[in-house]
Order: C-alpha cells, then sequence, then structure tokens
C-alpha cells in the first residue's frame, strides 16, 4: 500500500485519472455480463452494485493510506460549521427547480421504480463524491500542496476530470448533450468542492449530490413513456448560467475563504497534507 501511496502522490494527474477510468470501465462492462440490457431495473441495480464494490475497494484504500479523517469521510457533524445550511442552500436551490419544472399530474409511481431511482441516485452520490472530491481531490491537493494555490487547482482539475469522465456517454447520446453534460457536470465539481472544504466533510458533497441527481430524475423513472425531447443550445446555455450562479460560483467563495485561512494562502487541509505524506 505504501507503493500505491507513493505512486499516487508521485505522479497525482495521471493517477488520478486512470482511477477513473477503471471505474469508468468497470461500470460500462460489468453489469452487461450479469443482465440483460432490455431489463432496466435489473441494469440500475446491477450498476448501482458495481457502485457499492467500487466505493467499497477506494474507502478501503483510503483507510489503509490514513486518509479517512483527511478526506473528509469521518469528520463528525458536529464539527461543521454553525451556518453550514445557508452554504449549501444556493445548491439545493437546483434540486427546487428540478421539481417545480415538472408536471406532477403525469407522476406515476410504483414500488420497483421508487427503490431503483433511490437506489441508484444514493449510490451514484456516494460513489461520484467518494472518488471524486474524497480521494482524487485529496491526492491532488496533497501532491501539490507547495504550489501556489494548490487549493483552487486540486478543486478545478478534479472538477475537469469528473466532467471529462462524462464523455463516456457520446456512446448513447448526441454531441451536444453530451458537451452539456460535461460542462454541467465540471461547474457542479468545483461547487461540490467548496462545500467540502468548508465543512470538512464529504458528507454534505454527498447529500446534495444526491439531491440534485434524484430530484433531475423524476421525469426519467416517474413518467411512463417519457420521450427526450431535444434541447437546442439556448436551453443548455441557460442550464450553464443558472449552475454558474447556484452551485459554481459560490463553491468558488468557499474555495477562497478556505485558501485564505492559513498563512501563504495554505489552508488547514494542505498542512494536513503535508504532515500525512510520512505517517503511513
Amino acid at each position: 500500500m505504501n507503493r500505491l501511496k507513493e505512486s499516487l502522490l508521485k505522479f497525482p494527474v495521471t493517477s488520478v485519472i486512470s482511477l477513473v477510468v477503471f471505474c469508468i470501465a468497470a461500470l460500462v462492462f460489468i453489469p452487461p455480463l450479469f443482465i440483460s440490457t432490455d431489463n432496466r431495473f435489473g441494469k440500475d441495480i446491477a450498476h448501482s452494485i458495481i457502485q457499492l464494490v467500487l466505493c467499497g475497494i477506494i474507502f478501503t484504500s483510503i483507510h489503509k493510506f490514513g486518509w479517512t479523517n483527511k478526506t473528509g469521510i469521518t469528520t463528525k457533524f458536529k464539527d461543521w460549521p454553525k451556518k453550514w445550511w445557508i452554504t449549501a442552500l444556493p445548491m439545493a436551490l437546483l434540486a427546487l427547480l428540478n421539481v417545480l419544472g415538472l408536471d406532477s399530474t403525469l407522476l406515476v409511481f410504483d414500488s420497483e421504480k421508487l427503490l431503483s431511482w433511490l437506489f441508484v441516485n444514493v449510490t451514484t452520490g456516494i460513489f461520484e463524491e467518494l472518488l471524486l472530491r474524497g480521494l482524487c481531490f485529496y491526492v491532488l491537493l496533497n501532491a501539490w500542496q507547495h504550489k501556489n494555490s494548490a487549493l483552487f487547482k486540486a478543486a478545478i482539475a478534479q472538477a475537469v476530470i469528473f466532467g471529462a469522465a462524462h464523455l463516456i456517454n457520446l456512446t448513447v447520446a448526441a454531441p451536444l448533450d453530451v458537451f452539456a453534460q460535461v460542462t454541467y457536470a465540471t461547474l457542479f465539481g468545483i461547487g461540490f468542492a467548496g462545500l467540502l472544504t468548508h465543512t470538512k466533510s464529504l458528507w454534505l458533497p454527498i447529500g446534495i449530490h444526491t439531491l440534485i441527481n434524484a430530484t433531475s430524475g423524476f421525469a426519467i423513472y416517474f413518467i411512463p413513456n417519457v420521450v427526450a425531447s431535444s434541447v437546442d443550445l439556448t436551453a443548455y446555455i441557460v442550464g450553464i448560467v443558472i449552475i454558474s450562479i447556484c452551485c459554481t460560483v459560490p463553491g468558488l467563495y468557499l474555495l477562497r475563504n478556505a485558501n485564505r485561512k492559513m498563512p501563504d494562502g495554505q489552508t488547514a487541509a494542505v498542512q494536513a497534507a503535508h504532515a500525512q505524506v510520512t505517517d503511513v
């Protein structure tokens, strides 16, 4: 494990990109081996199970490295800032907008779809935050700790990687739709990193991420025979502006505050990262 840890810190960008690619490959190629592509419920459950397995591998690695606290996994709720909920409100507003944009009269619920919707969104929120904002962000921050604006660079880098990961959807969606997904994910990644640095806990980003995903998936899961309508460039631009205002700008503000808490622009997280390099 020490050699793996050293490799992660010596080649941070290559390492985190490789980790993300490996996880994407597992999620794309393993579920079809066990579930028919025509079985939507089975596909969702298989996808979520693979995510949970990957979460187990990632968490075990973080634990072996001695990083569970530094990545925000074990931060106690009582240690969160008193007004943490205020920083989460703008991002939670996106979930409200998702709900308000639905015609509730068209929604039809059944136990199978509810289970699938809940399981998929919870596991996706945990998996993506544990991988990107937990492990990848920390590895980059740790490796770049002596550089100027290390916190910002690590936050932007993990967000770009998170966005680029959505390029896999080019196999099933139009280029414009995928470009929008890549942009959205990048903007969200910055906001979630801001929440992490503010609370020093991974659980608030997990909660907000899950909430946004869950509300955006209402139509897909609960409107029978829903057909994805074409979205023009203008609508995507509006979406980018809204996400930037509600998520990215607050995230950058939180990152700036965290960056200014320590002398010479270093944060407590950076100093902690430095202290951990030789601990394990």
